[in-house]
């Protein structure tokens, strides 16, 4: 995979552990994005959306591609997600 991006593609990648529970060894490590980076921490809760664990915060983004007239904003969408509220629950506030 690293072999075929350019110098200028690597520079904007940043080793990631898959597994924040193990140290950085072989096997666990990706090359990842920082904002795909930033979202693997321990403190992060994750959110089930279409069977898929995310953090809470893209969750609107998801809302608003699913629901075109959904009209809740970010933060008003994230806090409940952070809650753990269902899909449901969310999109019929």
């Amino acid at each position: 995979m690293t072999k075929d991006l350019t110098v200028a593609q690597l520079r904007k990648l940043e080793i990631d552990r898959i597994d924040n529970n193990l140290d950085y060894t072989k096997g666990n490590l990706r090359l990842v994005p920082q904002k795909k980076n930033l979202t693997n921490t321990r403190r992060n809760h994750y959110y089930e959306y279409e069977r898929k664990a995310i953090v809470p915060t893209p969750v609107w983004h998801f809302i608003k591609r699913d629901y075109p007239d959904f009209s809740l904003s970010l933060k008003r969408t994230t806090a409940p997600a952070k809650e753990q509220k269902s899909l449901e629950d969310i999109v019929n506030v």
